[in-house]
Parts: C-alpha cells; structure tokens; sequence
C-alpha cells in the first residue's frame, strides 16, 4: 500500500512539474472558440485572446499572434460600415501557424501598396464552402466590400455536408445552405483548454482516445487502384447554385471576387509521397467548379503554376511539411501576389 501511494505521489509530481515547465514553453493557446453571441452567431475565436501555436514534440515553429473583438485573428478591430477587402477561407487564412506580420491578408495588403487595416481576414480553421457563402452573406452586409478573395482548398467540397457547430453546411433547401448552431464549453473542456499539459498533448503530441485504440497499421495509401468518382447532378446544382448566390452575398460583381484553389504541393517540394494519380468526388466538384467560375467572370487564382514557377526558381519549401501543410510566409507572399494581379485589370 505504501508503495502504490508513493507511486501515485511521484506521478503526480511529476505531472505537476511538467505542467509548470510546460506553462513556460510555447505550447498552443488562446485558440479557444468564442461562445455563442447574438452580435455574431457564427465560429469565431475568443475575443482579445492572445495565441500561440507550435508544432511537433520539440514546439518548433512557434509563432504568436491576436485575436482581435470580432474573433478574428487580427492586430486591429474591425468597423461596420468599413469599405475594405476580405478574405474568406479556412485555417490557411486564419494563419495561426504563420507569424502575424506573414499571414495572407496583410500579404496581400502589401502587395496592393496598401496599409494592412484595409483588408479584413475572416479565415475559420475547418470552415468549407458552404460556411463560405454563409460568411460572405453576413461581410456582405456588415461591411462595403471593394473585392473579395476566397482559398478553396481540398476537401472543401465534401467537408461542407458534415454539420458542424456553429458553421454552415450544404442544404438542398432553396437557400442552398443551413446553420448548426454554435455550442457552450462544459466545464471539463474549459479545464482542460487551462491545462499547458493536456494542450501539449492533444495539440503537438496529437494524442487522443481514437489514437490510443487504433493499431496503427492502417494503411494510409488506402485500397489498391482508383474507384470511379463521378458528380451526382446534384452535386453540379451544389457548385452552380453556390456561384450563383455569391456575388449578391458580397454585393459584388463577378469581376471583384477572387477564387483562390491551393494545389498539391508534394510534386514540387518531394516529400516523400506523390500526389495521388486518383480523381474524387471533391477535386472534381472543385475541378467544375473552377472552370465554371472561369466561365462567369470571376477571377481564378490557381496555386498550381505559381508554386512550380517558384519551385524551380527558389527550391524553397511553401509549408513545414509534414508537421504543418499550411503554408508559410513564404507560401502567403506568393500567393497573395497572385491575388493582387488577379485583382489588376483584365487583360
């Protein structure tokens, strides 16, 4: 008996000191999830949080930054009625893995000669394109938008049917998309976000009951050949509507909105694995969707040629692959460059 108490005394002192040394080490924080409000109902950060992000056991890549009173990750406040650009996407315009300075939106504010208040970011980590279209709906009205720049990226299709809290999802009501409503934290998961050890081990050791039950042998390429992928006709409703209701959501013409596809990188940076020979679902919806954004006058940004013609170029990586695949300042420059010459006039 006197064993297992000592046992159980030195784990939890070492518990204790781990999480003492942990608090001073750049462990992920402030990355906690606004709670519902009716100024705005939709995912967003907490306000006035400041963050910090790392990757792998060893923290690298740590990078800090500010949530600002809107939720959004940005040194200053957004005002209603402002006339500015936006971007709208996911965690890649989010940018918590890149430092504050390095993210998309002030990027591509330096790109256009212009000071960095003048583009508002409204990137949320796991949105997809129906949240998009959401977002855009409530931009749109909140604020004169000049132009507008969406990052599509993979998955970005399909993603969109699963609902998740506080986001849009694909609906085939007449308004093409329906709300989740946001969630409140329990007070476990409110301890838990306080705790530097648990957050070093969810976020940097990517630990986690799924994890701990799994074998570990699955097989990652998945099964052998490619299945046939096709778009329902449904499907092409989805893309079609989704770029028919866009340009009213932002109150922009065609012309004034940027699509933005990320592309595969592997191909370029050779990291080990090759980019996959198989067409699915969702890079054909994205595929369609592209050439048909094309077709309407939109501007389209595809990531593809400018990342080969840096590659070639530089032969310098555009993320930190394969502890992070969002890319870097560096990987932001570029395409933020491209976006500012979307937004030029057409030749």
């Amino acid at each position: 008996m006197k064993k297992l108490i000592f046992l159980a005394g030195g784990a939890l002192a070492a518990l204790v000191a781990a999480e003492a040394l942990l608090q001073a080490l750049p462990v992920p924080d402030g990355i906690a999830l606004a709670p519902p409000s009716p100024q705005w109902q939709t995912r967003r950060l907490e306000p006035g949080a400041r963050t910090t992000m790392s990757f792998g056991w060893d923290l690298r890549h740590a990078t800090h930054g500010t949530i600002n009173a809107s939720g959004f990750t940005a040194p200053f406040p957004y005002r209603d009625g402002a006339q500015v650009g936006a971007v709208i996407g996911d965690s890649y315009v989010e940018g918590l893995s890149t430092t504050e300075n390095e993210r998309l939106a002030p990027s591509i504010a330096r790109s256009l000669g212009q000071p960095g208040t003048a583009i508002y970011n409204f990137g949320v980590s796991g949105a997809s394109l129906p949240h998009y279209l959401g977002l855009a709906r409530i931009v749109g009205q909140r604020y004169r938008l000049q132009w507008a720049s969406l990052v599509i990226i993979s998955h970005d299709f399909e993603e969109g049917f699963a609902p998740q809290a506080g986001m849009y999802h694909w609906s085939e009501t007449p308004a093409l998309i329906a709300y989740t409503p946001s969630k409140s934290y329990g007070l476990t998961e409110k301890i838990g976000r306080r705790s530097a050890l648990y957050r070093y081990v969810r976020m940097n050791l990517k630990f986690s009951l799924q994890s701990l039950f799994s074998s570990g042998f699955a097989d990652e390429g998945g099964a052998s050949g490619c299945p046939r992928a096709t778009l329902s006709a449904q499907d092409g409703r989805l893309i079609d509507d989704w770029l028919t209701a866009l340009p009213g959501a932002l109150r922009l013409s065609p012309d004034r909105i940027v699509l933005t596809f990320d592309s595969d990188r592997t191909a370029y940076q050779q990291m080990g694995r090759k980019p996959s020979p198989c067409k699915t679902r969702d890079g054909l919806a994205l595929a369609r969707l592209k050439d048909e954004a094309k077709a309407r006058g939109f501007r389209v940004v595809d990531t593809a040629p400018v990342f080969a013609a840096a590659w070639a170029r530089d032969h310098r990586p555009f993320d930190h692959a394969p502890l992070d695949r969002h890319w870097t300042g560096y990987g932001n420059k570029l395409v933020a460059q491209a976006i500012s010459n979307a937004l030029g006039p057409k030749r």
